[in-house]
């Protein structure tokens, strides 16, 4: 059973124009995910200063079900972990804008495991370039 807290990262994860700045901004006033992700439109306006992202957001929030996007993850070997829940025995580091969470494709375990491990970080629109490169590394 994943908990409210993951899941209120996954949805986050997947909402319209929100990234990691405005992410940021809601879990310091909120408190966390959950509740930022579950407060009032009204609430919600406060964190979201672009009308349109917050319309979208509100939007977004009645028709996304994190627990079937998270059992879809499942299904194809891909996990999903909050960046802030990796704690400090993590092996990625921080970034000057940490990302809400991350999608791995498989041992989530390496993490924080002492082995020597290769990580690839991809990108939505990758170039062919890019493609061949991680799939060298991968093979």
């Amino acid at each position: 059973s994943t908990d409210h807290e993951t899941l209120a990262h996954l949805a986050f994860s997947y909402a319209p124009g929100i990234g990691p700045v405005t992410f940021h901004k809601l879990i310091s006033h909120f408190g966390s995910a959950q509740k930022a992700y579950n407060s009032h439109d009204h609430e919600v306006g406060a964190c979201i200063s672009n009308s349109q992202t917050r319309e979208n957001f509100m939007a977004f929030r009645k028709n996304f079900s994190a627990h079937s996007t998270l059992l879809a993850l499942f299904t194809n070997n891909i996990h999903y972990l909050p960046y802030s829940l990796l704690g400090e025995t993590n092996r990625i580091g921080s970034f000057p804008t940490n990302p809400i969470g991350l999608f791995l494709h498989g041992d989530a375990s390496l993490l924080t495991s002492d082995a020597p491990t290769l990580a690839i970080v991809g990108s939505r629109k990758p170039t062919q370039y890019g493609t061949n490169v991680a799939e060298l590394f991968a093979s």
